[in-house]
C-alpha cells in the first residue's frame, strides 16, 4: 500500500525488542537455535581480521571466519533507528525473533545446509 506515509521513504524493520539486541545476545540465540553453547568473545576488529585472514590461510576456501563476516561482526550498531520502524499499518513482525531463529536453523538443516 502506498501513501504519503510511505512513498520515497526507507524503513528499518525490527522485532519490537526495546534497544534492540546486544552482539552478545544474538549470538547466544543463535547458538540456542542450532544447539550449541555459545560463549560469546569481545575481540577487536583488529584481531578478527587478522583471525580471518590466518583461517584463510590455512583453510583456503574451507575458511569459517572471513574479512566479510567480520566486517558485519564488527558493524557498530544493527539497530534500528530511532523512528525508522516502518508504520504498524504497513508492517508489523509476526515471528518472535527466537522462534524466528530455530524455524530458520531447521530449514537449514532439512535442506542439508546444517548438521
Amino acid at each position: 500500500p502506498g501513501g504519503e506515509d510511505v512513498t520515497h521513504k526507507t524503513f528499518e524493520p525490527d522485532d519490537g525488542s526495546p534497544g534492540g539486541w546486544s552482539h552478545n545476545d544474538i549470538a547466544k540465540a543463535i547458538g540456542m537455535a542450532v544447539g550449541k553453547r555459545v560463549t560469546p568473545l569481545n575481540l577487536p576488529a583488529g584481531m578478527l581480521r587478522l583471525g580471518a585472514k590466518l583461517d584463510l590461510r590455512f583453510r583456503g576456501k574451507g575458511a569459517k571466519l572471513t574479512l566479510d563476516r567480520v566486517g558485519y561482526m564488527c558493524h557498530p550498531d544493527w539497530r534500528v533507528g530511532e523512528g525508522a520502524q516502518p508504520p504498524p499499518h504497513i508492517w508489523t513482525p509476526q515471528v518472535e525473533t527466537r522462534m524466528g531463529l530455530h524455524a530458520t536453523a531447521a530449514w537449514y538443516r532439512d535442506a542439508g545446509w546444517l548438521k
